[in-house]
C-alpha cells in the first residue's frame, strides 16, 4: 500500500500491515505508482514536491535500491510500467524508458511533454501503447524506439488509463 507516510506490506491479506520503507529516504511525499514483473517490485514516488524517485526491490520490499538517478528529479511520476527488462515512467516531460530494469534511462523522442502520460500496455516487449491526456494513444511497434499517435475514433478524449487483456486493449 502506498501512503503519504511510506509503503506498507501485508502478508495476511490485509489483516495487518508493516512499514517497509527501509533504504528509501522518506521525506514528505507520496507513492504514485507500483509495478511488478519478474519477481521485482518497482515503486515510483514523489518525495517532497516534484522530486521523482524510483526504487526497486527483489525481496518483497525488505530492501530497496534507487534506480532513477538518470531521470531529472523535478518531475512527478504519473505512471510506471514493467514488462521483462522494459520499464517506462510517464512524466510531464515525456516518457522515460529503461531496457535494463532501471539501470539506464532515456527520454523517448517524439512524445510531447506536459500531456499527462497515464497508462501503459504492451504486447510482448515489441508493441507498446501509451495513453495521453487530450491526445489519444501513442503506439510503438519497435520496442519503443519510435511512436505514432493513433486516434481513430478517439476524438480528443482525456485518456487516463490503458489495459491489455488477452488480445484486447481497454482505454
Amino acid at each position: 500500500a502506498g501512503m503519504l507516510s511510506g509503503i506498507k506490506r501485508s502478508s495476511d491479506w490485509g489483516n495487518s500491515w508493516e512499514l517497509i520503507n527501509n533504504e528509501i529516504q522518506w521525506t514528505y511525499g507520496q507513492v504514485r505508482n507500483f509495478a511488478y514483473n519478474n519477481n521485482t517490485l518497482y515503486v515510483a514516488l514523489d518525495s517532497n514536491v516534484y522530486n521523482l524517485r524510483i526504487y526497486k526491490s527483489t525481496n518483497y520490499g525488505n530492501n530497496w535500491s534507487l534506480i532513477s538517478q538518470e531521470i531529472p528529479h523535478h518531475q512527478i511520476p504519473y505512471s510506471l510500467y514493467a514488462f521483462d527488462n522494459l520499464l517506462l515512467c510517464g512524466t510531464a516531460a515525456g516518457v522515460y524508458k529503461s531496457t535494463n530494469s532501471g539501470t539506464n534511462w532515456a527520454l523517448i523522442p517524439g512524445i510531447s511533454g506536459n500531456i499527462g502520460l497515464f497508462g501503459f500496455a504492451s504486447v510482448g516487449t515489441k508493441n507498446i501503447f501509451i495513453s495521453a491526456w487530450s491526445y489519444g494513444v501513442y503506439v510503438s511497434n519497435d520496442y519503443g524506439e519510435s511512436f505514432t499517435l493513433k486516434n481513430d475514433g478517439l476524438l480528443s478524449y482525456r485518456c487516463t488509463s490503458l489495459y491489455k487483456f488477452g488480445e484486447y486493449l481497454f482505454l
